[in-house]
């Protein structure tokens, strides 16, 4: 789907409402044929917007949170409006994800390597406000939910399981500098990793599964249970550009993950696993 000449900052689709994209470089979201405001209408910010780096919605109640370069932008939608608010974290942020057990409380991750946790229902006034849940050692792109504590940070340099009931120590304290402990972490994932941000990574909670993007052009599959290399039709040959978007899908509606969506260069192509 073209989007001019420098393409959406990400895509998301809330269920039946209809289609957002939001783009780089731009103080705007503009919402595409969305039953409340007419086609082409932008949301316009209250807040300075360098860049809007990612997007997600809520599968429960349909609320979006935009990772943007102050931030996170959250957006509320109401009979005749959309409440907006701006949590600040003094980082871009790169990955927004729900709870999957609380629609309004949401993990952020930011180019510091921190993973902060918001409450929309909370309004946050100064930056010192967010809770700290992960000190990563690394930008954080990526944030995967495994089930209702554990969760799979990844960045260009780590990547790693989280227990979120052993959040990262309070400061002050000695260990508030310190990276937080994981339960584990995926090493050969990391050997294969460079310096460029945004590259394609998903997980596939059903089969222990991640499927990671990398600087050589490579797309791997790893075993979340070893943290080893798979055998798979995506190693065999590099891809012309290194690949932006990874997704695990469910062919069937709930017939099992059986295939990746993957981004080489202006293609998007479709591998059976």
């Amino acid at each position: 789907m073209p989007y001019g000449d420098q393409g959406p900052a990400s895509l998301f689709i809330r269920g039946h409402v209809g289609l957002f994209v939001s783009q780089k470089d731009t103080d705007s979201i503009v919402p595409r044929w969305q039953e409340r405001i007419a086609p082409g209408q932008s949301l316009v910010f209250s807040h300075p917007v360098r860049s809007i780096w990612t997007s997600t919605a809520s599968t429960q109640t349909g609320d979006i949170a935009l990772g943007v370069s102050t931030g996170v932008i959250c957006m509320r939608e109401h009979p005749n409006d959309w409440d907006r608010h701006l949590f600040l974290t003094g980082s871009d942020v790169f990955a927004v994800e729900f709870l999957p057990t609380e629609s309004s409380v949401l993990l952020c991750g930011s180019r510091d390597g921190a993973m902060r946790l918001f409450d929309m229902r909370v309004r946050q006034t100064d930056v010192g406000q967010s809770n700290l849940v992960v000190r990563h050692k690394s930008s954080i792109t990526h944030i995967r939910h495994l089930n209702e504590v554990t969760t799979v940070v990844h960045g260009p340099q780590k990547c790693a399981l989280y227990d979120l009931r052993f959040p990262h120590p309070g400061s002050p304290s000695k260990a508030f500098a310190e990276p937080t402990n994981p339960v584990m972490t995926y090493e050969q994932v990391h050997d294969q990793q460079g310096y460029m941000l945004m590259l394609g990574f998903d997980v596939c909670k059903e089969r222990q599964l991640m499927v990671v993007a990398s600087e050589d052009q490579r797309v791997r599959l790893f075993s979340m249970v070893t943290g080893n290399v798979l055998e798979s039709v995506l190693g065999k040959d590099p891809f012309s550009h290194p690949s932006k978007v990874l997704r695990f899908c469910d062919e069937e509606q709930g017939g099992g993950v059986e295939s990746i969506m993957a981004a080489n260069g202006p293609a998007l192509e479709h591998f059976k696993i």
